[in-house]
Formats: C-alpha cells, sequence, structure tokens
C-alpha cells in the first residue's frame, strides 16, 4: 500500500510496505509547495538519507537499478531531471520512519523547504480489500472507504476519485446494471453520501480473461483459493476539506485452485 498526504508546512508524508520501491510524484511536492507558499513548485533538491535506512535512485528499475540521486542535483516539476522519476528504495529489512529533508523554489522565485517522510512497513497491506472469482465482480461499500479514512486521517469521508485501471484488469463502473453502466472516469468526485454520484453506486468488474498471466503446476498443498492483486489509485477528500489523501487501493482477486495463476508482467 502506498499511501500520500501533504499538510501545509510543506511535509509530503508516504507509507509503504516493507522493502517496497517507493517512486515519487511531482503533483504530491507541487500540493505541498502550493499550501507552503501559495505558488506551484519550480524544482527541488534533496539531503540523502542514511544508507542503513535506503537510497534515493533516478530512473529506478528493479532490473537496472537506476542511478543515485545526488544531493547537488536539482530535480523538476516539468522539466529534465524529473522530479517524477526519483524513487526511494527501502534498505532490505528495514521498517520505521525515514524523513528527506529538501529545499528548491517555486515558480516565482521564491525558496520552498519541507521534508519527505516514508513510513515502511509500518502499515497493513492494504487499505481496503474486496474478493472476487475470476470474471466476477465487486460492489463498493461506502462505509469501508469511510472507515479507512477515518483510520487515516480522524476525519469522515467526503469523497473518492479514482484512476481507472488497464482495461487488461477489469472495469469500473458507476451505476452498472444488467448490461448497462456508464465507466468511471478519473475526474468524477464519488461522494459518500447526499449526491447523485455515490461510492455505493461504484463496482468493478473482472475481466474474464487476463493474458499477463499463465497457468501453472499445482503444488499438492495449495488448497483453496490464490490470490493476486489489481491495483486502483484513488484520491480521498476527508470532510474538512484537507488534507487529501491520495493511495493505491489493492483488490485480493481469488481465483480457484484448480486454475492456479502466476504472474509474467512483474504485478
Amino acid at each position: 500500500m502506498i499511501i500520500r498526504l501533504a499538510d501545509e508546512d510543506g511535509t509530503v508524508y508516504y507509507s509503504i510496505g516493507a522493502g517496497k520501491p517507493l517512486q515519487f510524484e511531482a503533483a504530491d511536492f507541487n500540493e505541498a509547495c502550493l499550501r507552503s507558499n501559495g505558488a506551484s513548485l519550480s524544482r527541488l533538491s534533496f539531503d540523502l538519507p542514511a544508507s542503513s535506512r535506503g537510497g534515493l535512485y533516478y530512473d529506478y528499475t528493479s532490473s537496472s537499478g537506476g542511478s543515485r540521486v545526488s544531493s547537488s542535483t536539482s530535480y523538476y516539476r516539468s522539466g529534465t531531471p524529473q522530479l517524477s522519476k526519483v524513487t526511494f528504495v527501502p534498505k532490505s529489512g528495514y521498517t520505521g520512519t525515514v524523513s528527506i529533508p529538501f529545499s528548491g523554489y517555486d515558480v516565482d522565485g521564491s525558496r520552498f523547504t519541507g521534508s519527505v517522510r516514508i513510513s515502511v512497513g509500518t502499515s497493513g497491506d492494504g487499505i481496503v480489500k474486496y474478493h472476487t472469482v475470476s470474471g466476477g465482480s465487486v460492489h463498493f461499500n461506502a462505509a469501508d472507504f469511510n472507515t479507512a479514512c477515518r483510520e487515516i486521517t480522524g476525519d469522515s469521508l467526503s469523497y473518492v476519485r479514482f484512476t481507472p485501471p488497464a482495461s487488461r484488469s477489469g472495469t469500473l463502473y458507476d451505476q452498472y446494471s444488467g448490461l448497462q453502466g456508464s465507466a468511471v472516469t478519473s475526474f468524477t468526485n464519488y461522494y459518500r453520501s447526499g449526491s447523485s454520484r455515490l461510492l455505493d453506486g461504484v463496482s468493478f468488474w473482472l475481466c474474464l480473461a487476463i493474458p499477463a498471466w499463465s497457468p501453472s503446476t499445482i503444488p499438492a498443498e495449495a488448497a483453496g483459493e490464490q490470490h493476486f492483486p489489481v491495483l486502483l489509485r484513488f484520491k480521498f477528500t476527508p470532510q474538512g476539506g484537507h488534507p487529501r489523501l491520495t493511495g493505491t487501493f489493492h483488490f485480493g482477486i481469488s481465483v480457484p485452485a484448480l486454475i492456479i495463476l502466476t504472474p509474467s508482467n512483474g504485478l
């Protein structure tokens, strides 16, 4: 799970699972800059974390590793090198909180300072989880999202936005009935209550065939159901208005044990 939260003093918070790389998003730092300076972010540079906790890399991939971030290099919201290509990789076995100071400038030339605080391995493996069989559907319950929002922010949920998943995974629908329904869009707010666009009306329909997964041999001990994730990005906005919270929605999709699927694309 990745949780992102920006507050008024320029701090950007992240929460990730142990051993999971975290790719920064320029939009998170831009939100912090807007709240702190009242202007959009231009560029910033990072102090480097202690190697015992992890490292910062540019253009990181699990195969190549990427290049190490330099404290003397500025990373740009729009430009090269890109802030959104910076990744924090926690040291194997590390759990705890890492604080990485940064400094830079907004588009008006004013100085902007803050820090990234990353909680590693201190939260669960998902905010909201549902299960369905292959080719099945999940109907969302606003109460589940509200509980997650209250646990994280201390405030009740106002609305959620989704980034629809890749079509190979499935489709998010609003007000799906029979063979009809409107596809969910990334710019539509789905509210906990009091609106024609209700979170309770959103459902996820799993694709019947997922070509990136292939059959494998069943181990004798593999009884029951197998699970694999489908990830959806979401944005929480509590009733208080801010902070806005973005993150990843983890689906646990259940597949009968007689059709074990193994990842062939890094999922």
